[in-house]
């Protein structure tokens, strides 16, 4: 009986150690890159649901383009170019690639 009572009491301390280790934190940066063809934009915007503007960057002459961001939930968003745009739904960790032409975004 004393043999198990040191057993339980083992497995008791390791459940501590283990219950007291800190949680991976999950990432909340949010990627968006691609590649719009026959754009004659020179900027894109990710745009939140009261369309404000949570990130922006150029867009190369070749069309491609990258943005990111931080935000800690899931959320709907509009990837615009100031003329055109696409309704986007992302969570943190994601990292979205897109190929698409600028006739297929839908005109503001």
């Amino acid at each position: 009986m004393h043999h198990l009572n040191k057993l339980t009491l083992a497995l008791l301390a390791l459940l501590a150690v283990a219950c007291n280790q800190p949680n991976e934190e999950k990432s909340t940066k949010i990627i968006v890159a691609g590649k719009i063809e026959g754009t004659e934009a020179e900027k894109i915007m990710l745009r939140d649901a009261k369309y404000l503007i949570v990130a922006e960057n150029k867009i190369s002459p070749d069309g491609t383009f990258s943005l990111d961001f931080e935000h800690k939930a899931a959320s709907m968003y509009y990837l615009t170019d100031g003329k055109n745009y696409e309704t986007i739904f992302l969570k943190p960790g994601d990292s979205l690639h897109i190929t698409t032409e600028s006739e297929n975004f839908k005109k503001l």
